[in-house]
C-alpha cells in the first residue's frame, strides 16, 4: 500500500480546532464505510490512511493542549481557580511594600496618595481593605481598582501570572 499521508499532514491537521477535527474524522469514517460497501480498494486504502492521520492529529492536539492548558482542554479558566492558585500578598506586594503584622499584612495603599499604612491584606481570607479610601475586596477587585480595568481583563491578567 502506498503511503499517502505523512507527519506534515498531521501537523497541518493539528492547526484545526477540535470541532473541525471531529468533523474531518466523521467524514473519513463515512467515506470509508461507503468505500467498503461498494468494495472500492483504492478508496478504502485512502480513507483508512486519512482516518488514521486525523486520529493521530486529534491525540497529539489533546496531548499538546494538556501541557499548554493544565486546567482543562476547554481553555477556560474559572475565577475560583485563579484566586486559589495566586497569593494575594504577592500580587499586592508588586505595587506596594507590605509588612507582616500578626496574621495580616499592612502597607501604604497604592490606590491613593497615602502617607501612613492604611492598607490591610488578610491572606487567610484572601482579601484586602483600605481604611483611608474605604475600598476592599478580593484579588480581582484590587487589580480592577489599581489598573482601572474590567473584571474579564483583570481575570485574564491574573490568569497569565499563574
Amino acid at each position: 500500500m502506498t503511503v499517502l499521508f505523512d507527519m506534515i499532514d498531521v501537523a497541518h491537521l493539528e492547526a484545526f480546532d477540535y470541532d473541525r477535527l471531529r468533523r474531518e474524522k466523521r467524514h473519513a469514517e463515512l467515506e470509508l464505510s461507503t468505500a467498503r460497501y461498494w468494495e472500492i480498494p483504492d478508496d478504502i486504502g485512502y480513507w483508512e490512511q486519512y482516518l488514521e492521520v486525523v486520529t493521530v492529529a486529534i491525540s497529539r492536539k489533546r496531548y499538546d493542549d494538556k501541557k499548554r492548558y493544565p486546567l482543562g482542554n476547554n481553555h477556560r479558566i474559572s475565577a475560583a481557580d485563579v484566586k486559589e492558585r495566586l497569593d494575594i500578598v504577592n500580587i499586592i506586594e508588586q505595587t506596594t511594600e507590605l509588612r507582616k503584622t500578626g496574621n495580616r499584612f499592612t502597607g501604604k495603599c497604592p490606590l491613593h496618595n497615602d502617607r501612613s499604612p492604611s492598607l490591610t491584606v488578610y491572606p487567610d481570607q484572601r482579601s484586602w481593605w483600605c481604611y483611608s479610601c474605604n475600598r476592599g475586596g478580593d484579588i480581582f477587585d484590587f487589580i480592577q481598582a489599581y489598573d482601572n480595568v474590567s473584571f474579564p481583563e483583570a481575570l485574564n491578567k491574573l490568569a497569565g501570572e499563574r
